[in-house]
């Protein structure tokens, strides 16, 4: 009812994530009367869509543990405990909907449930390195918040990743190729409402994925707090970091194909099929298939601005 009632998609996101934010919590809290207090001070944090605050109807868990170091080395004791935590909640979290990470990405993989100075030697080595493998790592992880512990260790973790990122340009770099080779709809026919096209499928994620991806670049870029990715490109609007047009062709296409997928996820969900992320051509509307194809020739814009200014790696 949201959705047809033209809702602000950033509204209904908001909400999701608002609600996928209480339930962790929850869970967590029930983890910690099963297993008893933790031992040492910890963020639980969540990394993609939720950290964003733009988590839709379909969506996966991306989550890790940071435990507090101040004290010297972990003992094994305390190293099981957070493991056991770990996977406690991820089994809770795929019980009540949010499935196991295809990736492993969670907190209940020992790669990622680690003390702080681990995490920042993750990230370190990841902004150094600068070769795809470590960018295609690190962008998992770019967008990272706490949800429940000791906030003070994320925003440590934040702060370092600005400072090791600084004045990195060969990083910066190879952040924008995945960018810049990113293609959402290929052969893009020029009427999308003929019935020859009808079913020609869109991944309405991987259209987002490039939006998204442009606004992390420059938000880490400017040592922006911001998660959310409107909200970072209002920041970077204020900052004079991009015009008033190109927030434009960031906020129009990020609203319009959110939309679009909730749309889809929630049209599939009352048919009891399984949701996703692509949408055919032929689902859309007159009025949609024409807001799609400006959306499809913003986003080539963006490309064409970020590979000017990233065009070789000095």
């Amino acid at each position: 009812a949201l959705i047809e009632s033209g809702s602000n998609t950033s509204n209904l996101t908001e909400i999701i994530s608002s609600m996928g934010d209480a339930i962790h919590k929850r869970l967590i809290e029930i983890a910690l009367e099963d297993l008893g207090p933790a031992p040492i001070n910890f963020a639980f944090m969540v990394m993609g869509s939720q950290a964003r605050g733009e988590q839709t109807l379909v969506t996966d868990q991306d989550n890790a543990i940071v435990i507090d170091n101040d004290s010297g080395k972990l003992s094994k004791k305390d190293q099981a405990f957070f493991l056991e935590l770990g996977k406690k909640l991820n089994n809770d979290l795929n019980t009540v909907g949010y499935k196991f990470c295809p990736g492993e990405i969670m907190a209940g993989n020992p790669r990622w449930n680690q003390d702080l100075n681990t995490w920042k030697a993750y990230f370190s080595s990841w902004i150094s390195g600068s070769q795809p493998k470590d960018i295609l790592d690190l962008t998992i992880f770019l967008d990272f918040r706490c949800i429940y512990g000791d906030s003070d260790l994320v925003e440590k973790l934040r702060d370092h990743v600005n400072h090791s990122a600084e004045g990195k340009s060969v990083f910066f770099y190879h952040l924008a190729q995945p960018i810049l080779k990113m293609k959402f709809m290929p052969n893009l026919p020029g009427n999308l409402k003929a019935a020859s096209h009808s079913d020609t499928q869109v991944d309405i994620k991987m259209a987002l994925l490039m939006v998204q991806s442009f606004i992390r670049l420059y938000a880490i870029r400017e040592k922006l707090e911001s998660n959310n990715s409107i909200e970072r490109a209002e920041k970077l609007h204020k900052m004079s970091v991009i015009s008033a047009s190109t927030l434009q062709e960031f906020s129009e296409p990020f609203d319009f194909l959110t939309y679009l997928r909730i749309k889809n996820q929630a049209y599939s969900i009352s048919r009891n099929e399984a949701p996703g992320n692509t949408i055919r051509l032929g689902q859309l509307s007159h009025i949609e298939a024409l807001t799609l194809k400006k959306i499809y020739t913003d986003i080539a814009s963006l490309q064409s601005s970020l590979g000017s200014v990233y065009s070789r790696a000095d």
